[in-house]
């Protein structure tokens, strides 16, 4: 059977011809009918492989890491020797003393300047500049047999002590003082020397400057030591004072807080060293319950129109103050005034 198919019969005589005749036998074929079924091109006797392009979208990253990778090491060691000789040879710029004297020896500022809303202590120029502190909370528990608060008669301060010391009563000559007396006899005594102050160091020079005369024209007290200190963010000076009228040598701590000096000392009773009381055992643990307070925060309107201030015996009374009765005055609609 003869066989039709012209791309047959092509194939067939190519295999008959032999490798030498090949190129004749091509000549007179299409060459591109020859190129389709043989692969070859006519024009050459070496076979050439096809072509394949590269898939779209494969990379391979190879070639370009190693162009990286030394790049990021030269940036990375020129950062490292740059800041070497930054932190070594750059001077560092400090604001001497002299241009801001408040970096020494300045009075701890008092953190009620920047509490909100803020307290009426006037700044001065020797206060230390604003810091950041963390807040210091009153220490109530570790005070002996359970607390009790001792609350000033004019509400001028509060202070927390043991529930077995007593407040001893004063006359009326006394409302600037209160005697906390312990166990043992020793006493803490709470004094507000003055309530138009400004300046802590100021006031105790002027005081100073009293007590040289102050004992029958003879000194009344003199100062062993002094250390500057703060008392809850208050400026305070802790002085060991020898008070030679009563002839013994106490601790005496003084701040001031809304222009009011108040000072805290150690009676020592029957013992003759101070420092082996009860109340200095628990000195420090006191005072950091002190508290003061607003000259009209506990301040009250009477229930009657007149408040009885007619003078006797006894403690002075805090609604005869001329703070109450301005108070009263002004926020209490019946309030008519003091009986004298």
């Amino acid at each position: 059977m003869e066989n039709s198919n012209p791309d047959n019969f092509i194939a067939s005589e190519a295999k008959q011809s032999s490798p030498s005749t090949t190129s004749s036998a091509v000549t007179g074929l299409d060459k591109s009918l020859y190129t389709r079924h043989s692969g070859l091109d006519p024009e050459s006797s070496i076979s050439t492989p096809p072509v394949i392009p590269a898939k779209a979208g494969r990379w391979s990253p190879k070639g370009e890491i190693h162009k990286i990778i030394p790049i990021g090491l030269l940036f990375l060691t020129i950062g490292i020797v740059l800041g070497y000789f930054i932190a070594i040879y750059l001077p560092v710029s400090k604001i001497p003393e002299s241009i801001n004297p408040q970096l020494k020896n300045c009075i701890p500022r008092p953190a009620c300047l920047d509490a909100t809303p803020r307290c009426m202590i006037p700044e001065t120029p020797d206060m230390c500049p604003r810091t950041i502190t963390p807040s210091i909370s009153p220490i109530i528990s570790e005070l002996p047999s359970g607390s009790q608060i001792i609350k000033d008669e004019l509400s001028r301060y509060k202070i927390v002590v043991p529930s077995d010391w007593k407040l001893i009563e004063h006359g009326s000559s006394f409302q600037n003082s209160n005697t906390i007396q312990a166990p043992d006899g020793s006493s803490l005594q709470i004094d507000i020397l003055d309530s138009e102050s400004s300046n802590l160091i100021s006031y105790l020079a002027k005081l100073d400057e009293i007590n040289k005369t102050s004992w029958e024209g003879k000194p009344g007290s003199k100062v062993i030591s002094t250390t500057k200190s703060s008392l809850l963010g208050l400026p305070a000076i802790e002085r060991v004072e020898e008070w030679l009228a009563p002839g013994f040598i106490t601790v005496s701590t003084y701040t001031l807080a809304n222009k009011t000096v108040y000072r805290f000392s150690v009676y020592p009773g029957s013992e003759d060293d101070y420092r082996k009381t009860i109340v200095f055992s628990n000195y420090q643990t006191i005072l950091n319950t002190f508290e003061p307070l607003s000259p009209t925060s506990g301040f009250v309107c009477p229930t009657t129109d007149y408040v009885d201030c007619m003078p006797g015996p006894g403690a002075v009374k805090p609604q005869c103050s001329s703070e109450f009765i301005s108070w009263a005055s002004a926020n209490c609609p019946n309030f008519q005034g003091a009986a004298l």
